[in-house]
């Protein structure tokens, strides 16, 4: 990401919240009942997705992203109000820019090179890949856990949580993002000799702070001993779909 149009969003969407304007009842904040309800008709505990059924109604999505569009983030937000507008409207056009080439298989279907580059995403009169936007939620907030709420669509990458993140619920919502990507085993094998990770944890593992087991350890019942053999497996660009329609046999 261009270093210029990072630092032009950090300073026109920075928190500021000053005690005598942080209080959120006298702030219009963003409603996301429309992006949790899609969620929830569309998405499956384990985050895969009904694409198909959504490819046919996509109405309160699109109301959802254009009342989000020019509802952006005011420096009188909190910083949990700020952080749920963020992972909501990015995670939102990520299942948009699916919906828009259903049917594909695989991200690679969707154009050439990267497709989270193009800027397609207007936000007020300013246009944005995903790619952007993922890369300032990154740079503005510096939580890990960041990475198990950010939707790429592959069935390597973090799972759709299915509801819309919400500022007073926020940090739970996290917690519980990466316990449940790191307890799952189609995505980390961990026996007592070595740990078989994500790749998400290869990617991003300078974000762990102090060091990745200790990362780990947080989220397991039982800690991974200090010195244990990581590796990592590959990652897999098929799109995360849920191949029978929610709430069929």
């Amino acid at each position: 990401m261009n270093i210029v149009l990072l630092l032009i969003i950090h300073f026109i969407f920075r928190p500021n919240v000053s005690p005598e304007t942080s209080a959120e009842h006298v702030v219009k904040i963003p409603d996301h009942s429309i992006w949790s309800a899609e969620l929830y008709k569309y998405v499956s505990h384990d985050g895969l997705i009904d694409y198909k059924s959504w490819k046919e109604n996509q109405g309160p999505l699109d109301l959802y992203l254009a009342a989000l569009s020019v509802d952006l983030p005011l420096s009188r937000w909190s910083q949990n109000v700020q952080l749920a507008y963020w992972l909501n409207i990015h995670n939102a056009y990520s299942v948009k820019q699916v919906l828009k080439h259903y049917p594909v298989t695989s991200l690679r279907e969707i154009s050439e090179g990267d497709p989270k580059q193009n800027q397609w995403i207007v936000l007020d009169t300013a246009a944005f890949s995903l790619e952007e936007i993922q890369q300032y939620i990154q740079f503005q907030f510096r939580d890990p856990r960041i990475y198990f709420a950010l939707h790429d669509a592959s069935v390597s990458g973090a799972p759709l949580l299915n509801e819309a993140y919400e500022p007073n619920r926020i940090h739970d919502q996290l917690n519980e993002q990466v316990r449940h990507f790191i307890h799952d085993s189609t995505h980390n094998v961990i026996n007592d000799s070595i740990a078989i990770l994500s790749p998400v944890f290869e990617k991003h593992n300078d974000a762990f702070t102090p060091d990745l087991v200790t990362f780990l350890n947080r989220y397991l019942e039982n800690p991974l001993p200090k010195g244990i053999k990581i590796v990592y497996g590959d990652f897999d660009w098929s799109i995360d779909e849920q191949t029978q329609p929610m709430g069929s046999e």
